[in-house]
């Protein structure tokens, strides 16, 4: 056999740090999984729930003169998925 062969073949001892390095990240993977199945999967809001934060967004929104367009980031400053535009947010 090639002496690169049989290199690759004879014991090996990983480095400590590299073997605990690699179970961090392999439980941070593991993590993350159940965190995007935790908070990617939980279905859509109710109609209701939804129809009651637009009403008082809006509602606070214009009580205070403000509009959509005078916002600098948020569902109020981009309005494209958002209804706030059609309640006077």
């Amino acid at each position: 056999m090639p002496r690169e062969t049989l290199r690759l073949l004879a014991p090996f001892r990983p480095d400590p740090i590299a073997l605990t390095l690699l179970a961090l990240a392999a439980l941070c993977v593991l993590v993350a999984g159940f965190q995007h199945a935790r908070l990617f999967h939980r279905g859509y809001a109710e109609v209701e729930i939804v129809g009651d934060v637009t009403d008082r967004v809006g509602r606070a929104l214009r009580n205070a003169g403000s509009g959509g367009a005078d916002q600098a980031a948020g569902c109020a400053a981009c309005g494209a998925c958002s209804p706030l535009s059609a309640v006077g947010g």
